[in-house]
């Protein structure tokens, strides 16, 4: 992870209606993808974490989406598999507590929000975006929720199909009104286990219904953030790229990337702290990890040095172990493929392909010849014969995660994020191809 790599510990509470299987703060930078049949075009879409550790940490950060990844098709271990348009990703930030305006309480009779003044502004329309103006709008609270993108949802609309998976009871709220809605979506069959797994644009469709029928919450698409005005440590207004200001007395960052609050001044962390910081054992830089039963030769010309080394092999520059450092976790676009080959289209050979980008994995798999696709990447089935596509647990470093290429994303400028995008695109279209 970005900041700790620490599962939650057992036992951990949360609030499940602003959980919604993303957790805390949430943001989305999703591209645009079709209206209808989103599964057979190709289009852009959000990225998740591969890893199976859950982030300990809450803002500038956690999974996020981003735009991009326009995969067009691949036969890999004799399997054909299509691309829909649904991706997603991950990092974070640890932030320190920002002030806000007045707390919310409830009117008797809702109105509906203006274009840009309302009680509660909430950037970043992710599931737990949605919960909170949802639930602002319950109060009788006049909310805009402003989106980035021109999609709702996170990652769960936009890739992030196979959820992970909590027992149906354990659940309450709104997070359990939108499993049992998807769930009916499909009509209970089994493959969407409850309605925990779906297909993104049935998330998308359900996330739009739950926040319909609210005259009081206006959904606004397309309302990057530009800059903020502030009171003191209060927020006091946000301008969005469109040119637009907003106005409220309560401002809620619900985005992956924490932009709204880092713009507002709150502090946060990039990276990892050492393990004395907050007397943490496995903090900081971790001990080395073999992936692979024997060493693989890291030179273009295999024992020569003089060489240089192979694509996305590294010089170790990393501290001693326990120290701080900036990196963050490798990002990736998580996929929604289909086995129906009436849904399918082909991978097509990006302009840029170069097989020898991927020696790593020709010498990864010279070490051990009975591996295989399911080796490299997790395949989760969904309903429909579709499955999401991830970076295999049991494989690691090698797959679709990017090693070292997310590293400049969190305070990256716009152009910065979209070169880094545009990157994981190019990489998982040569390494499907």
């Amino acid at each position: 992870m970005d900041c700790r790599r620490d599962n939650f510990k057992q036992g951990s509470v949360r609030n499940v209606e602003s959980y919604q299987q993303l957790d805390f703060n949430a943001e989305l930078h999703k591209a645009t993808h079709p209206t209808t049949n989103p599964e057979t075009t190709t289009n852009p879409g959000t990225t998740t974490h591969s890893g199976t550790a859950i982030p300990r940490c809450f803002l500038r950060g956690l999974p996020f989406s981003f735009a991009a990844l326009l995969l067009t098709s691949a036969t890999l271990a004799q399997t054909t598999l299509q691309v829909a348009p649904e991706f997603a990703k991950d990092h974070c930030r640890l932030p320190s507590p920002i002030k806000f305006a007045q707390p919310l309480s409830c009117v008797s009779s809702p109105q509906p929000a203006t274009d840009s003044s309302a009680d509660v502004v909430i950037y970043g329309a992710t599931p737990s975006g949605i919960i909170a103006a949802i639930e602002a709008a319950k109060l009788g609270r006049h909310v805009i929720l402003l989106e980035p993108s021109q999609h709702i949802g996170g990652m769960m609309s936009n890739g992030l199909g196979g959820t992970d998976r909590y027992p149906k009871e354990k659940l309450g709220g709104l997070t359990a009104q939108f499993f049992q809605q998807i769930d009916s979506r499909y009509n209970g069959d089994p493959t969407a286990d409850g309605g925990q797994y779906f297909e993104p644009h049935v998330a998308e469709a359900e996330f739009k219904s739950m926040l319909a029928g609210y005259p009081n919450l206006s959904l606004q698409l397309g309302a990057a953030i530009a800059t903020v005005a502030m009171k003191g440590a209060t927020i006091t207004g946000l301008t969005a790229q469109n040119g637009v200001a907003y106005q409220a007395r309560e401002f809620i960052d619900a985005s992956y990337t924490g932009d709204l609050m880092a713009a507002a001044g709150v502090s946060y962390t990039v990276g990892r702290e050492s393990s004395t910081q907050y007397n943490e054992e496995f903090a900081g830089v971790g001990v080395s990890a073999s992936v692979a039963p024997s060493p693989i030769d890291p030179y273009i010309t295999p024992g020569d040095p003089d060489s240089g080394l192979i694509p996305h092999v590294f010089q170790d520059d990393l501290g001693p172990v326990g120290s701080a450092d900036t990196a963050v976790q490798s990002y990736n676009y998580r996929l929604c493929l289909s086995w129906d080959p009436k849904n399918q289209v082909p991978f097509v050979r990006p302009a840029s392909y170069n097989p020898s980008e991927f020696a790593i994995f020709a010498r990864r798999f010279a070490l051990d010849p009975n591996l295989t696709f399911f080796d490299v990447f997790l395949i989760i089935g969904l309903p429909n014969a579709k499955l999401d596509l991830n970076n295999g647990s049991g494989f690691p470093v090698l797959g679709t995660d990017e090693v070292g290429e997310s590293f400049a994303y969190p305070d990256g400028s716009p152009s910065v994020r979209q070169d880094i995008e545009a990157e994981q695109t190019r990489y998982m279209q040569s390494l499907l191809y």
